[in-house]
């Protein structure tokens, strides 16, 4: 789900717009009426927004007033003004101080909310490319002076668990000897729950992941799957799993 912000003192628009978003399926829609309270929301970054959106012609702070602030605290979430305002002055001002869009309100409904949800899509995705960009360039570099697998495996998974979004990841080995994938690395996992999924060996000729031989989502509640009851306990919803295979070595 791609989450924005809409700041716009007409509650009016506020809910036209969330209910047209909300149809398309993958945009997640939270409203405010003033660009102070769209401010303050901005700071919770337990659940980041994506994209913001806001009016121009808003009291205490207009649309430009908000763009500014959202840039001077360097917060560079793609920025759409959606507007009844056509001054070209406007329009030009907005995008010298970081808008990335710039839409009217004045147009056919259908038509445009269909252009808005195309270019929210388009915002998140540049967006997103850019911060993995961002996160694979950070990673070479610590890569570079590592001195040991143990702090190479560390960075890895958390650039993994970065750039997916989770909040809790694990590397499995393939270890030659035992012909047995162990894990090697994780990061957000209870001490009770490591210990259980430590000491269970997945052979490579039986194990989903290894079989797969691709990335596959799993949902855990829907799937008689090894340890459930301990995946229930830990609070997992969901797995990622991705094979990696590097000449004759492997791993997940």
């Amino acid at each position: 789900m791609i989450r924005v912000l809409m700041v716009d003192d007409d509650p009016n628009i506020l809910e036209l717009t969330q209910i047209f978003l909300k149809r398309s399926g993958d945009i997640l829609v939270d409203t405010t009426g003033s660009a102070t309270e769209g401010l303050e929301k901005l700071k919770d970054k337990t659940d980041p927004y994506e994209v913001v959106i806001s009016d121009y012609a808003m009291p205490e702070m207009d649309g430009i007033a908000f763009l500014k602030e959202v840039r001077n605290r360097k917060l560079d979430l793609p920025f759409i003004l959606f507007t009844g305002k056509s001054r070209e002055e406007v329009v030009i001002e907005a995008l010298n101080c970081g808008a990335d869009y710039y839409m009217q309100k004045d147009a056919d409904p259908k038509v445009l909310f269909a252009e808005l949800s195309h270019q929210i899509r388009q915002a998140a995705d540049r967006e997103r490319a850019r911060k993995v960009d961002l996160i694979q360039r950070e990673l070479a570099i610590k890569l570079s002076g590592v001195t040991s697998l143990s702090q190479a495996l560390k960075l890895c998974v958390e650039a993994a668990i970065e750039v997916s979004g989770t909040d809790c990841g694990t590397m499995y080995l393939l270890d030659r000897n035992s012909g047995s994938f162990i894990l090697s690395h994780s990061i957000g996992f209870s001490s009770d729950f490591l210990e259980v999924i430590s000491q269970r060996r997945r052979n490579p000729n039986t194990s989903l992941m290894a079989r797969a031989k691709k990335p596959i989502y799993i949902r855990c509640q829907d799937r008689d799957l090894p340890l459930q009851e301990e995946r229930e306990r830990e609070g997992l919803r969901a797995m990622a799993v991705i094979p990696v295979q590097h000449e004759s070595w492997a791993s997940a």
